[in-house]
């Protein structure tokens, strides 16, 4: 598997921004990555099945798009996906 580092760098920051947005299923991504990136949405797809997530995995849409940008480097453009609209009160 080509570029590993910025697969899971990609997956920690996906987690981290549901989390921040209180997303319980993340159902579609589109990124753009550098076009000397092996990243492809094969690839990504594969890795996510083997984290067992719960929110992001295999049910994800990935659109990857290839562009001239720095290296080892991800733009995440859209994050769609389900929230979490439990009201918790005390």
């Amino acid at each position: 598997m080509h570029d590993t580092f910025l697969i899971r760098g990609i997956y920690e920051e996906l987690k981290k921004l549901c989390d921040m947005y209180d997303i319980i299923r993340l159902n579609r991504v589109v990124m753009e990555v550098n076009t000397n990136s092996h990243i492809d949405e094969e690839e990504f797809s594969e890795f996510l099945s083997e984290q067992n997530d719960p929110i992001i995995g295999v049910w994800t849409m990935l659109d990857i798009r290839k562009e001239d940008i720095e290296e080892n480097t991800a733009i995440i453009y859209v994050l769609e996906g389900k929230k979490n609209d439990v009201v918790i009160e005390n």
